[in-house]
């Protein structure tokens, strides 16, 4: 706790939030580029505010768009940034962007200002982890270019963009390059979205990012290397036990390893878990598998009290202890047979291990990874590993032969993937399970564990039977009838979700900016994680940016049933247009837009849909980025019919709309919001939502209470509601009300 409260006080000052901060400091990590913008971690040495010294957090995050710069790790820069708390977008289910910025001690993320005075103060060195891993990174990149099947084309930033798909044909190898930086350097960065999809579906996502897995490997080979060569001595063996030497040369290469990688979290746990296994057979002392995994879970959490949260800290330890099981339990035997049997049931096991913890975290699990795993973890291990070292090591050497050798690998590692993205390609791989509870989870984790505890087979029996009989009925999935509503935390934009029973409609897509889309990183995943394959109606509001999203990419995903828009929609053909549009009716739910008179000719954002739902007495109003002129016809035309229990409000919270005679006619008991965290506009404006609290309403922002959720029942009563921000928030978020400055 008390580590846990000096990270939290190391934070940027409110009143130096977006504030213009002059900054000198150290590139450190690898930095990213998507195009002409840069994204890296900046350790801050000097920060002047107003030609004043001041304190600000050592490490932050920056971003630099546009920018024709060429930046590299252990450069020294001077910049002028704006700076703000740390912020993620916080949805159910989905990944926490704060917390990672948290366990990796980021106290404050920013932009670089457009200035003069923003210039190179110091060229890299030649030493450091960092330097080197930029000098690999380069040369790698290198072989997309020489290739000989790779086009004219080519460019710097073109291998391995996130846009890519596997079939991509910027560069030949772009798809086995963006792996080999993965597993050699730690940079995922360049590893395409549908990949990540793929890798996901057979549920090999640990085989690409570095963990406790690939230390081990390359000890264990070190390990086995260092002692053949060893035992070739008998004089070498008398003055230093092999075993001892087997240890310091496994330390020496996972130490190497996690270097190469950048020293990450989880290559640091798995180091200090490999330390208290080897330091004692350096000092040959004898310790019980199960106490060297309850002190290296003790050496962890002092180390990084933060990584309880963490769910690879969970799925690392899980493993270790199946593990531990395994070879505690098993018949010791040079047996090849008995070996490969043992390895089988290692791996099953681990799998089945950590089911109730991949359900936990993440909401899915593939079916088919046991077997996939089964396969691919001796490839990745033996082969795909230790020859993506090499490839990194030899592309500083231009020798024919090595670049030949490396060729080939980059070719084989190519073939791996278009063998995997061909086997992946039914979602029906993944189970699903977003509306487990609690209680579900545990009846999970129990289950599971009869697997590994010797206990009475009466007692297994009747664990199994407990969860076969009162799994059913303890689910979160809303009664039938229910209509569910969902708000998601997307920044400055809006998207919505209305589900009742087996339909899906979805509101607005959310915002679409440099680099990427809230439609893939939000929306998709969360809908992905519903167990949502289908949408029946998708309404998109107008075609502002914010609103539109990626369509393209929501398409390449959902079956899309009919089609409203406010106007015309880049990449959406065979629409209708919400103004010509009355309504309908989904078994007792109805569904219809409020026009009014040449609403149709309008563009931007009075050209939105207004939609109305009504369930059973409960009525919503989804209002898009409406304005004072279209609230005010809606008021003539539709006067009382406005009254609304919930209503979404009007362009963000800006100043040009939800005027006060248009609150007063709607008189709403929920206002929900939609905006970006310290956006640029301001909004909400605290005009607008004093406006629509005067009458009691209770006023909920996405950028200060993330996700919101509503359900009400079959009679029309609100029958549960939710804020991420009051039931899932950590220790470790921001307080979002107490940072919006003035």
């Amino acid at each position: 706790m008390l580590v846990a409260h000096w990270q939290l006080s190391e934070r940027l000052p409110n009143h130096l939030i977006k504030e213009p901060i002059q900054v000198v400091g150290e590139i450190i990590d690898l930095p990213d580029k998507q195009g002409k913008n840069w994204r890296f971690n900046f350790s801050i040495r000097q920060a002047l505010h107003n030609s004043k010294p001041i304190e600000v957090p050592e490490k932050v995050r920056l971003s630099w768009y546009r920018t024709e710069q060429q930046l590299s790790s252990g450069q020294t820069w001077q910049f002028q940034v704006k700076l703000k708390p740390p912020s993620g977008l916080r949805n159910f289910g989905l990944f926490d962007l704060e917390g990672w910025y948290f366990q990796h001690n980021i106290r404050a993320t920013g932009y670089i200002v457009k200035s003069e005075d923003n210039r190179m103060v110091q060229e890299p060195g030649w030493f450091g982890f960092d330097v080197w891993r930029e000098k690999i990174r380069a040369k790698l990149a290198e072989f997309n270019r020489h290739s000989p099947d790779s086009d004219d084309s080519y460019s710097d930033d073109s291998y391995g963009s996130k846009n890519d798909s596997p079939e991509d044909n910027s560069g030949h190898y772009s798809g086995a390059l963006a792996m080999t930086m993965a597993l050699t350097l730690g940079d995922k960065s360049q590893i395409s979205q549908q990949h990540w999809e793929m890798f996901q579906r057979l549920g090999i996502n640990h085989l690409v990012a570095i963990s406790g897995l690939h230390i081990g490997m390359i000890a264990l080979l070190a390990y086995g290397v260092s002692g053949r060569l060893w035992r070739l001595s008998a004089r070498l063996c008398e003055r230093i036990a092999a075993p001892q030497v087997q240890a310091v040369s496994a330390l020496v290469f996972a130490f190497g390893y996690a270097g190469l990688a950048g020293f990450s979290l989880p290559t640091q746990r798995a180091l200090i878990m490999l330390s208290v296994v080897l330091v004692s057979r350096i000092l040959l002392v004898n310790i019980q598998p199960y106490r060297q995994l309850f002190l290296a879970l003790f050496v962890v959490l002092v180390w990084q009290p933060s990584a309880i949260s963490s769910a690879g800290f969970w799925l690392s330890f899980t493993a270790v202890a199946a593990i531990f099981y395994v070879l505690h339990f098993s018949e010791q035997s040079n047996n090849k047979l008995a070996f490969l049997s043992n390895l089988v049931k290692m791996q099953l096991l681990i799998t089945i291990a950590m089911v109730p913890l991949t359900l936990l975290f993440f909401q899915q699990v593939s079916l088919v990874s046991p077997v996939v795993n089964l396969v691919l973890i001796p490839v990745f291990s033996f082969l795909v590993v230790p020859a993506a070292l090499a490839s990194a090591l030899l592309a500083f050497i231009d020798h024919q032969t090595t670049r030949v050798f490396i060729e080939y690998y980059l070719h084989a590692l190519q073939l791996l993937l278009d063998v995997l993205a061909n086997f992946s390609g039914s979602e029906s791989l993944a189970f699903k399970v977003y509306d487990f509870s609690m209680l579900q989870y545990l009846l999970v984790f129990m289950a599971a564990a009869t697997f590994f505890i010797r206990i009475n087979v009466f007692l297994k029996i009747s664990l199994w039977l407990l969860l076969i009989i009162v799994f059913p009925f303890s689910t979160n999935i809303p009664a039938p009838g229910s209509l569910q509503l969902t708000v998601l935390d997307v920044g400055q934009g809006s998207a919505y979700l209305i589900k009742k029973n087996d339909r899906v409609l979805v509101y607005d897509l959310g915002p679409r900016y440099s680099g990427g889309s809230a439609t893939r990183s939000v929306l998709i995943p969360y809908l992905q994680n519903q167990g949502i394959s289908k949408i029946d109606l998708l309404v998109i509001s107008h075609a502002d940016s914010d609103h539109a999203g990626d369509i393209r990419a929501l398409k390449s995903q959902f079956e899309i049933g009919r089609i409203f828009v406010g106007e015309p929609v880049r990449y959406l053909d065979q629409t209708q247009s919400c103004h010509h549009v009355s309504r309908w009716n989904w078994s007792g739910t109805e569904f219809r837009f409020l026009t009014v008179a040449n609403q149709a000719s309008e563009t931007g954002n009075n050209a939105s849909c207004v939609l109305q739902v009504s369930h059973h007495g409960f009525q919503a109003l989804l209002t898009g980025d409406i304005e004072k002129k279209i609230e005010r016809q809606l008021v003539s035309e539709y006067a009382k019919q406005l009254k609304s229990e919930l209503v979404l409000v009007p362009h963000h919270g800006s100043r040009s709309s939800s005027t006060r005679d248009f609150v007063t006619h709607v008189d709403p008991e929920w206002v929900i919001n939609s905006s970006g965290y310290l956006n640029r506009y301001r909004f909400p404006a605290d005009s607008v939502k004093l406006r629509w609290t005067q009458n009691n309403a209770r006023f909920l922002d996405t950028a200060t209470h993330g996700s919101i959720e509503f359900i009400i029942d079959a009679a029309g009563n609100l029958a549960g509601q939710r804020t991420f921000h009051d039931n899932q928030k950590k220790y470790w978020h921001e307080n979002r009300l107490a940072d919006r400055p003035g």
